[in-house]
C-alpha cells in the first residue's frame, strides 16, 4: 500500500492508466480543485501486487479543524470523496473477492497509520466498483440516469422522459441553442449574468 498527493499528478495519471475503466472523477486535476479551495489533502492509496492494482481516491480533512468539539483532535482525519462518482478503480475483476479482501485490509491498516477514522466514499454506477470494497458498509443511496450516446439521436430523444421531450421541444420552439465554446467566449458573459442572478 502506497499513497499518492494529488500535487505528484504524473505519478496519479500513471496509475489511473494502467486501469481499463476511470472517470474524470477519479484524476488528480479534479481532487486538487476541491482539496486547494477548502485547505484539504487529496490522496489516492494504491494497493499493488506484482502488475494488479486497486486504487482509491480520497480527501483528507483535520478533525481539529471542527468546531464544537470537547476535546482535541489534532493529527486526526476522516477521508471523503470528491462530489460525483469515484470509489475505486482496478485492473482486476472485480468479482476477485480475495484480491478485494486483502486490499480492504492493507487499506484499515493505512487509514490506522494516518490516523484516519472515519471514510465516506461514492461510488461509480457504471464501473459498479461497489464490488471492490471489502470494509465498511455499502448503502444504495439512489438511482442515477445513464444515456446511450452510441444509439442514434432520435431513438435517444425517444427513450427520454416525456416530460424533457416537452421541454427541449419548448426551447426548440423559442430558437434556445446549445453552443459548445471551446474558446471560452462566453464565459465572462455568463460569469457575470450568474452572478447578477444570483445577488438579485
Amino acid at each position: 500500500m502506497r499513497t499518492i498527493d494529488c500535487t505528484e499528478a504524473h505519478e496519479w495519471q500513471a496509475v489511473l492508466d494502467r486501469c481499463p475503466s476511470y472517470d474524470f472523477y477519479h484524476m488528480a486535476a479534479y481532487h486538487a480543485i476541491e482539496a486547494h479551495a477548502d485547505g484539504y489533502r487529496a490522496v489516492l492509496f494504491v494497493y499493488e501486487e506484482a502488475e494488479t492494482l486497486v486504487a482509491l481516491p480520497l480527501i483528507l480533512r483535520p478533525l481539529a479543524r471542527l468546531d464544537g468539539l470537547t476535546e482535541t483532535l489534532d493529527g486526526y482525519y476522516d477521508a471523503t470523496s470528491v462530489y460525483g462518482y469515484p470509489g475505486p478503480v482496478t485492473n482486476r475483476a472485480w468479482d476477485d473477492q480475495e484480491f478485494f479482501e486483502r486490499f480492504g485490509r492493507a487499506l484499515r491498516r493505512q487509514f490506522n497509520e494516518m490516523r484516519i477514522i472515519a471514510v465516506f466514499s461514492r461510488l461509480h454506477p457504471i464501473l459498479q466498483n461497489d464490488a471492490g470494497l471489502r470494509i465498511g458498509e455499502v448503502i444504495p443511496l439512489g438511482e442515477t440516469v445513464s444515456i446511450n450516446l452510441t444509439l442514434p439521436v432520435d431513438e435517444q430523444f425517444r427513450l427520454f422522459r416525456k416530460s424533457h421531450r416537452y421541454e427541449i421541444r419548448k426551447a426548440r420552439a423559442e430558437n434556445i441553442a446549445v453552443v459548445h465554446d471551446v474558446e471560452w467566449a462566453y464565459y465572462h458573459d455568463l460569469w457575470r449574468s450568474t452572478l447578477i442572478r444570483c445577488s438579485a
